[in-house]
């Protein structure tokens, strides 16, 4: 999920902090015609006001995963504040107008981002291209396997599509030849393909090409290696997966049910 969408047009005409500008404590985006303002992510109004130096101005604040964050919208089309201080806000919802107003030379709109409280000196102030349109604190899903009698960390680490490296490091495990029957193991549960023991090659194609013969930029061995499972990285078309291979790096391959592969 984006923790911060942008707020507006994704044209830049000004970036932050620059060496011929290190007071310019935002990013500028500007295009001409009429370019609604959207909040950056969910929050608060802090302010909805008129400066002589921002213009039309409003600041939200936002609380995510414990951190404070603030967001400023700069020189505003007048008359276009739609939200006020203390009104709760949408990720997305449109707040206003880009303008010209304040100390502006022509249309856009001045965005900051501070991580903490906006204050006086901009010292919260973080360039904001770094955070637009990304997930800041991804969550990865994860799983939990009870141990069975027989089991061996090796043994579950191939039920579950991980390795004795990962459940050992993920459940703190010092002896990986010391678990015991019912232990529950975490591991991470995520979408993987697995392919068959019984196959003695596996084309593997760039991902720029089609997965077709003729195409192959190196093959895969699963029965060499009592068979092979990869994390899914992109499902570009059907019954094509992304998977990234130690020795061949990023590449597609294809895992129709009739080649014996599964994903899950």
């Amino acid at each position: 999920m984006t923790t911060f969408i942008y707020p507006t047009v994704k044209r830049v005409t000004s970036k932050f902090r620059t060496a011929s500008r290190p007071d310019h404590n935002g990013t500028d985006f500007a295009r001409p015609g009429h370019q609604s303002i959207k909040a950056a992510a969910a929050g608060t109004v802090v302010k909805s006001y008129s400066s002589s130096s921002y213009g039309e101005t409003i600041i939200l604040e936002h609380r995510i995963n414990g951190q404070t964050w603030q967001t400023l919208y700069a020189h505003l089309l007048e008359g276009s504040r739609k939200v006020f201080p203390g009104q709760t806000v949408s990720q997305g919802q449109i707040i206003g107008v880009m303008g010209n107003t304040g100390r502006s030379f022509g249309q856009h709109l001045h965005f900051e981002l501070h991580k903490g409280k906006w204050n006086y000196d901009k010292s919260n102030a973080v360039d904001p291209e770094k955070y637009l349109g990304r997930d800041l604190y991804p969550q990865s899903s994860s799983g939990e396997y009870t141990v069975q009698p027989g089991d061996t960390l090796s043994v579950i680490a191939k039920k579950v599509g991980s390795s004795v490296d990962e459940l050992a490091r993920i459940n703190n495990i010092k002896n990986e030849n010391v678990i015991q029957v019912g232990q529950k193991i975490k591991y991470d549960d995520v979408e993987k393909v697995y392919l068959p023991v019984t196959a003695d090659s596996w084309r593997i194609y760039p991902t720029n090409v089609a997965p077709v013969k003729g195409n192959e930029m190196a093959f895969l061995n699963p029965k060499k290696f009592g068979g092979l499972v990869y994390e899914v990285l992109d499902k570009p078309q059907k019954d094509v997966v992304t998977i990234n291979s130690n020795d061949f790096g990023k590449g597609n391959i294809y895992v129709a049910p009739s080649t014996g592969a599964e994903v899950n």
